[in-house]
């Protein structure tokens, strides 16, 4: 007979499963839309669970993936101080879209309603 301990880890080590392979997802997706977005080429680095698109000028921006939804958000330097540049947090260019879209989708949608505003701004 199961324990209630051996139910709560089950549940834990789903959940955790379900993390990695959604982790696993969303690298795969963020490399391949990287490769197609306009104004690159793009670099990626997987962060533990998000991702930072870097282009060699130093402009980037932030891949997060949550419930589903990935929401792309503009990154800005740091002073030595660790002060920011540029606009404040809620401020910053920012969008979402479903996380089960084809990788070329996401690339014009980014090219399109997120990378003008925060190559601008």
């Amino acid at each position: 007979m199961l324990t209630r301990a051996d139910v709560v880890a089950w549940a834990m080590a789903t959940v955790e499963e379900e993390r990695r392979t959604e982790r696993t997802r969303s690298s795969e997706l963020a490399r391949r839309v990287a490769a197609l977005l306009p104004d690159g080429p793009w670099r990626v680095e997987d962060l533990d669970g998000w991702m930072r698109f870097t282009r060699a000028d130093g402009a980037a921006f932030s891949w997060g993936l949550a419930d589903g939804r990935v929401t792309v958000q503009g990154v800005y330097p740091r002073s030595q101080k660790g002060d920011d540049y540029g606009p404040r947090y809620e401020e910053r260019p920012r969008v979402g879209m479903s996380f089960a879209r084809e990788a070329a989708a996401v690339a014009r949608d980014l090219g399109r309603r997120f990378l003008p505003v925060y190559l601008q701004g």
